[in-house]
């Protein structure tokens, strides 16, 4: 009876035991603030202790754009036990003001899922008041706190855009100059993208970037700006979007030999509202097509002697100062004394003193049907300018011109019989003209394939050639491989990993997790180094981030490589056995992205 309680209290131990272990997993979600200013960050973090290995799932966060994400991991030892927290914190900016919700986060591990309590974050359109940072273990659904009457913030702005314009009110198609600045006091940024979209206009860069400083508010800025044409297409009120720019600013960590922390933002200028007059009714000439600015006009042909039948090239010349896209070619009244062929067109564009200037060439051939041609017509190109609001249209003089007749050959005689009567007749050459005919045969040859027409002539020196190329590129890799250590890196980076994984496998199977981690941490680090050409001491997630970033590499991939580095600080620090199966999985998964890190090219 004693031995039976014995061994139930035992049991009963162990059973508790694994129901606290099993229960010993937590899952959290917290903001850095629940009251935020349209011009700040939240960041929105997810706390997993407990869950080795898995990954959460990001509820869909409307009204906020994300900018990035980073992973960190906490470690902690409370009486001989080892505490691992795993935080994936996500930047997000709020796209307008108003009280939302973050949605519930959920974990899936060993069949159980495990869910986030909602947070409820405002954004205000001024300044945000200082509120403490809200987890889902502390109340979040609450009144919004009022926000009138803030104070002004103490501190200058890092960074900030703006949008402008050099007028607000302008007629179709006259050129209004957008002007697109960012502010900033920071030593070092990476803009990853700049969007300045105007829909309803048509537009035309106006040369390079312009950096100055400035002072704005008694602070000195440095200022790059960009500057663009755009030529509105219609009438109305019409309203250029804002303008967005997304980068990171990049902060010096740990001395000269450091690395650069990055921190992302996202900016957006206001939107601008454009009065658009449509071109006046009243004074329009009917040489009128759209073209709007301010041109001079030229005309000129040549030759001015001509025979009927030959052609004649007229040039119109239009240069100066607008949009050319709405320059057409002006009309040429020829009636039916000639004969007209499409233009040949070619445009010469620049920019000067902010405004798009430049010259449109139109070349039309006219061919004279008669001598009853005695000058090519006069011509008129009319255009709108918007500075004066009138029309104008310059008018060229006819062009004299002398056509003479062509000489007349008759009809064509080729040949006529010399005899008369039944029986062979002889041919009499009477003359020559463009087309010939033989009165001899001449040598005649057995039609046949000629020996270049065989394929086996073709085969032997295409087979040759291609032989050639291949021994030359064969030998090329071999001098590449000798002389470029980098190069020669990258190409084993693939197969040194290979080997160490097989190493790592024997570990697996024989169920040592230390040894099985430190291998495969090694092959994983080695593979980067010689892949990315980083020194294999230098190796760690910040600069891999950076180099896979400027090689172009997606997102997801630099999420994984980062996760994998986490991955491996868990099994060095938290000295905890794991199963075949969770260690066999950890090995597919870096296989898996180091055959999608082989097909990223780095320079």
């Amino acid at each position: 009876m004693r031995y039976g309680i014995i061994i139930l209290i035992n049991i009963v131990f162990i059973f508790a035991q694994g129901v606290v272990h099993a229960e010993d997993i937590s899952f959290t979600a917290s903001v850095n603030s629940t009251t935020i200013s349209k011009s700040d960050q939240l960041v929105y973090t997810l706390a997993i202790e407990g869950a080795r290995g898995a990954n959460p799932i990001l509820p869909a966060i409307s009204n906020f754009e994300l900018l990035g994400t980073s992973v960190s991991t906490q470690f902690s030892l409370v009486n001989s036990n080892t505490r691992i927290i795993k935080n994936l914190a996500y930047t997000l900016m709020p796209i307008k003001a108003g009280i939302f919700t973050i949605p519930m986060a959920s974990l899936e591990y060993r069949g159980k899922t495990y869910l986030t309590k909602p947070i409820t974050v405002t954004v205000v359109d001024g300044t945000a008041p200082q509120i403490a940072p809200a987890t889902d273990n502390s109340p979040v659904h609450q009144a919004a706190p009022k926000i009138n009457n803030l104070p002004e913030p103490q501190s200058p702005k890092q960074l900030f855009i703006t949008t402008t314009v050099d007028k607000k009110v302008a007629y179709v198609d006259e050129q209004i100059t957008l002007n697109f600045n960012l502010f900033f006091r920071v030593d070092r940024l990476n803009i990853q993208n700049i969007s300045l979209k105007s829909i309803g206009f048509t537009e035309q860069d106006l040369g390079n970037e312009k950096t100055y400083t400035q002072i704005v508010d008694g602070v000195r800025y440095n200022v790059s700006e960009r500057s663009k044409a755009i030529f509105p297409i219609s009438s109305g009120e019409l309203t250029i979007r804002p303008g967005e720019l997304r980068g990171d600013i990049l902060v010096r960590r740990g001395g000269f030999f450091g690395y650069d922390e990055r921190k992302p933002f996202s900016l957006r200028s206001d939107p601008i509202k454009l009065t658009i007059k449509p071109l006046p009714r009243k004074g329009r000439p009917e040489e009128f097509k759209r073209a709007v600015g301010d041109y001079r006009f030229d005309l000129t042909a040549n030759p001015l002697a001509v025979k009927v039948g030959e052609p004649i090239t007229v040039t119109m010349t239009i240069s100066g100062t607008g949009n050319l896209d709405t320059v057409s070619m002006p009309e040429i009244k020829c009636g039916k004394t000639f004969k007209t062929y499409p233009p040949e067109v070619g445009v010469t564009r620049g920019v000067r003193r902010g405004r798009v200037n430049g010259e449109k060439v139109f070349k039309q051939v006219i061919i004279p049907l008669s001598v009853e041609a005695k000058e090519i017509p006069a011509v008129s190109f009319s255009f709108f300018n918007p500075a004066t609001g009138k029309y104008r249209t310059l008018k060229k003089k006819p062009i004299p011109i002398r056509v003479e007749a062509a000489p007349d050959q008759g009809p064509v005689a080729l040949v006529e019989g010399a005899g008369s009567g039944p029986g062979r007749e002889r041919i009499k050459l009477l003359e020559k003209d463009i087309l010939y005919i033989k009165d001899s045969p001449g040598h005649l040859t057995r039609a046949g394939r000629f020996y270049y027409r065989r394929p086996l002539y073709w085969i032997i020196p295409i087979a040759a050639l291609f032989g050639l190329f291949a021994v030359w590129g064969i030998q090329s890799r071999r001098e590449k491989l000798r002389s470029d250590l980098v190069y020669a890196r990258q190409v084993g980076a693939s197969r040194s990993a290979r080997k160490r994984f097989k190493k790592a496998r024997t570990f697996l199977n024989a169920g040592d997790s230390e040894r099985f981690y430190g291998e495969v941490h090694r092959a994983f680090n080695r593979y980067l180094g010689d892949k990315l050409g980083i020194p294999s001491g230098a190796v760690g997630s910040t600069i891999v981030a950076d180099k896979l970033s400027s090689a172009g590499a997606a997102a997801e991939i630099i999420k994984e490589v980062e996760t994998c580095f986490s991955e491996f600080d868990l099994a060095r620090f938290a000295r905890s056995s794991s199963d075949k199966d969770e260690m066999n999985d950890f090995l597919v998964r870096v296989e898996r992205l180091i055959s999608k890190l082989e097909k990223i090219k780095v320079k």
